[in-house]
């Protein structure tokens, strides 16, 4: 049955054309999906005994598609992409402006930066550092319009919790990574980390600020807003609040599962494939294309050229890290 292998192609490619052409959808995740049909359907196929081949599993699925994409856009440029995505559309929709209300309203201006700082730990306990700060970004400069005050006096305290959850805590690599070389226990990274942390983030969020000057720089022009939005016409806050969460929510949900499921088995694969950074973005980003866009009746076409702005101002980007990735390349050589 090696004709198969022709058919989830043709099948492959006619999704990418009805979701391109008919639905409007960018040609880059018309692709990505396209690319998962033909490799769940090659996956099956091999598991039922209909075509010779090595067996596959959703993550070497996964590492196939992050590979095949990586090498034209660059490691982590998917996951950067649509994290960017999420937050320009927090941004255009109201929803950055409606937590921002919200916090303000009921928090009051002493206890925003607090809040701030709580946001980035839970985005930099279980996110790309990349995308958590991406994410972060248009919520503090949302906030600071709110408040009236300079942005960079959020933002300094806000990254500095992110840095520091990133860089101490499990489940992010590189502590797992230390925890497994001194066989450390993990329990005691967090006993010993949790008042590292608290103190870091009150010196460089707190106290190094006084020493920096004046701190009212301009508003980066990709987290202001197109329009404004009227108060009604916004996402509610849970709803705004708990869609850029949807990463952080799924990776730690899997991380938990997998203290109970054997490494190898079926569901140990299936919630590992769902719980890795990439599919967890595009999950969050595909609830935002709902939450944020045509469930606040919003056309699909507003969406997509949301998406298209946020791609075609990262291409930059790309060739910058693909350049620098290349000179390391040759330079270590």
């Amino acid at each position: 049955m090696e004709w198969l292998h022709i058919l989830w192609i043709v099948l492959g490619i006619g999704l990418m054309l009805v979701l391109n052409i008919k639905y409007k959808l960018n040609a880059m995740l018309a692709l990505l999906l396209a690319a998962l049909l033909i490799g769940v359907a090659e996956m099956v196929s091999v598991l039922a005994g209909w075509i010779p081949g090595d067996e596959l599993t959703l993550g070497s699925l996964l590492d196939t598609m992050m590979t095949g994409f990586g090498s034209t856009l660059g490691s982590l440029a998917i996951i950067v992409v649509f994290g960017a995505v999420i937050g320009k559309l927090m941004v255009d929709s109201g929803a950055a402006a409606q937590i921002a209300q919200t916090l303000i309203d009921r928090l009051g201006l002493r206890w925003v930066k607090v809040s701030l700082v709580v946001c980035g730990t839970v985005f930099g306990l279980a996110m790309f550092y990349e995308v958590a700060f991406i994410v972060l970004a248009p919520l503090i400069i949302a906030v600071a319009h709110e408040a009236k005050m300079p942005f960079m006096k959020l933002a300094i305290p806000a990254v500095a919790a992110t840095t520091t959850a990133h860089s101490l805590f499990v489940p992010q690599p590189g502590p797992v990574a230390l925890v497994d070389a001194y066989n450390a226990d993990t329990g005691m990274t967090y006993i010993y980390g949790i008042p590292i942390a608290i103190a870091t983030i009150a010196v460089t969020g707190w106290v190094l600020p006084r020493f920096l000057g004046s701190l009212d720089y301009a508003e980066p022009a990709m987290m202001k807003q197109d329009e404004v939005v009227a108060p009604e016409n916004r996402p509610s806050f849970a709803i705004s609040i708990l869609t850029p969460l949807i990463p952080a929510i799924i990776m730690i949900t899997a991380t938990v599962a997998n203290v109970w499921l054997t490494e190898g088995t079926w569901s140990y694969d299936v919630v590992n494939f769902i719980g890795s950074s990439p599919v967890a973005i595009t999950i969050a980003m595909i609830a935002a294309f709902f939450l944020f866009g045509t469930r606040q009746d919003r056309p699909f076409s507003w969406v997509m050229d949301k998406f298209d702005e946020v791609s075609i101002r990262s291409r930059g980007s790309h060739r910058i890290l693909l350049l620098g990735t290349a000179d390391r390349a040759d330079g270590g050589q």
